[in-house]
């Protein structure tokens, strides 16, 4: 079986499983919806409102979650700072728009968008203790998130010089400045217009969030066709036929035997004299072993 297939195999399996689960947890949904108001300014087009627009419903529907989330008294297990319960809240959850209407309100023009996001309470909590549990996925999904979180304040500073008001209900693009003209035969530019910055914003946040998602569906692929595919006694070369070059690596020597510890998505294999040995969740740290061998607690193991 090939890396590819393997993986999309996994992948299949857990959008059927996680259909079915669907079904016995709508008690345990919340929904939250946002309906908000983007005012255009002389230079925005339609399409660039409806983005800006949706940009910030996200932003507050995403942030009301986070806040439910923060209330939860099981959050005090995992150790999170608040700002990585809203961080790794909003990047486990879907947004879903659900439309938009272009008014004339008073003397301007208007873009009303609505946003909702639908979650399992308790699938929330576990994602957050996964992530809490594993430092690589939480390093690297908490500088995501303030990538994702500074190119949202970009995109509120290009909507208002003021930035958003405090309820977070309107907001309005500012009048474009009339951009100084070149003199003829010199060429030259003033700079990006208004226009062009918002643009520039815009695309920015929806890269971010693209690089941040990639992270949480790799991790999980990776992950699950790990659980699956690494057995005792395999080499560090049939690991990586079937997952590809690991996401981490550290090494040891101890009383004459070669150890290898080797990261994919969450999981640690653990390689003795290139044969594996444990599957881990996780690395602890016990004295004269280091980080990488399979001693230790039970729950930190998938298998040894």
């Amino acid at each position: 079986m090939t890396r590819y297939q393997l993986v999309t195999g996994i992948a299949c399996m857990f959008v059927l499983l996680s259909a079915t689960a669907d079904a016995f947890a709508d008690a345990d949904r919340k929904t939250i919806e946002v309906e908000h108001v983007y005012q255009l300014g002389d230079s925005d087009s339609r399409s660039e409102a409806v983005r800006m627009c949706y940009a910030e419903a996200e932003r507050r529907a995403l942030e009301q979650a986070g806040v439910y989330m923060e209330s939860r008294t099981e959050i005090s297990n995992f150790a999170l700072k608040k700002d990585e319960v809203f961080s790794f809240t909003a990047a486990v959850l879907q947004v879903e728009r659900l439309g938009e209407e272009v008014r004339l309100d008073g003397q301007h023009m208007s873009v009303h968008c609505r946003s909702r996001v639908t979650f399992n309470e308790q699938e929330v909590l576990d994602s957050l203790a996964y992530i809490a549990r594993n430092p690589a996925l939480r390093n690297e999904l908490g500088e995501s998130g303030r990538e994702v979180e500074s190119a949202r304040r970009k995109v509120s500073e290009m909507a208002s010089p003021a930035g958003p008001p405090a309820d977070g209900s309107e907001m309005r693009a500012p009048v474009a400045p009339v951009a100084p003209v070149a003199p003829v035969g010199q060429g030259g530019s003033a700079g990006l217009s208004r226009s062009a910055e918002q643009e520039k914003a815009l695309g920015s946040l929806e890269s971010i969030k693209r690089k941040r998602d990639e992270i949480v569906r790799r991790n999980k692929e990776l992950t699950e066709a790990g659980r699956v595919a690494v057995a005792r006694g395999m080499t560090p070369g049939e690991v990586r036929e079937m997952l590809g070059n690991p996401q981490a690596r550290r090494t040891a020597e101890r009383a004459g035997h070669a150890y290898v510890c080797e990261r994919y998505g969450s999981l640690w294999v653990v390689f003795r004299d290139e044969a594996a040995l444990c599957l881990r969740r996780q690395l602890e740290q016990r004295g004269i072993e280091g980080l990488c061998h399979c001693a230790g607690s039970a729950d930190s193991f998938v298998w040894r």
